[in-house]
Order: C-alpha cells, then structure tokens, then sequence
C-alpha cells in the first residue's frame, strides 16, 4: 500500500515473487556505470534473504557475481563509510524513522 497506493489490488505471492525476480534481473543487465556494485549491494542482500527460495537464490548468486570482494581486484570496498551505514541502517533499523516516545 504504501508503493503501490492505497487502491492498488493485492499481489499474490507469486506475482510478488516475479515481480522480485524481474527487479534483480533489471539490477543483473545495467552496466556498472548506471548501477554501481556498491549501489547494487544492499538490494542484493536483501534479495538473499527473502523468504521465496528462487528470490533468495538470484540474490545470493548475484551478490557473488558483482559484489565480489578479492584481494586483487575488490568491486566493493566494505570499509567505505557509506556502505557501512546502510549495512548498521538495514541490521538496526533508522532512528529517524522511529518515533521519539519509542526510543
């Protein structure tokens, strides 16, 4: 509701799931250019730990193929600040968004 729009129908979990998939698969053809690994990190993660396995698998084999992080050649540095603050963002949530009575 809150993307879709408060009249929007319902998905069912199998439209929702290929709606997922055909997001990954968008995310899989841009060049890094367009779409950076960086960039491209956390909806991965969050593919790889979804609930429907054919999500999760996509998400998990594409975090291997464009976020790989080798000694010789890293895609994408995990010690960059900004990546580190999305990562503790997504693991413990945004204050922001957390109202002031429940902090």
């Amino acid at each position: 509701e809150r993307i879709l729009g408060p009249n929007a129908p319902a998905l069912s979990i199998k439209d929702l799931a290929t709606r997922k998939l055909a997001l990954l698969e968008f995310f899989h053809r841009a060049k890094d250019s367009t779409l950076p690994p960086a960039e491209a990190l956390m909806h991965y993660l969050v593919a790889a730990c979804d609930a429907d396995h054919e999500t999760s698998r996509r998400g998990e084999e594409l975090l291997r193929r464009r976020c790989v992080w080798d000694t010789n050649r890293p895609t994408v540095d995990l010690e960059d600040a900004a990546i580190v603050t999305k990562l503790y963002r997504a693991f413990l949530g945004d204050p922001e968004n957390v109202p002031v009575e429940s902090r």
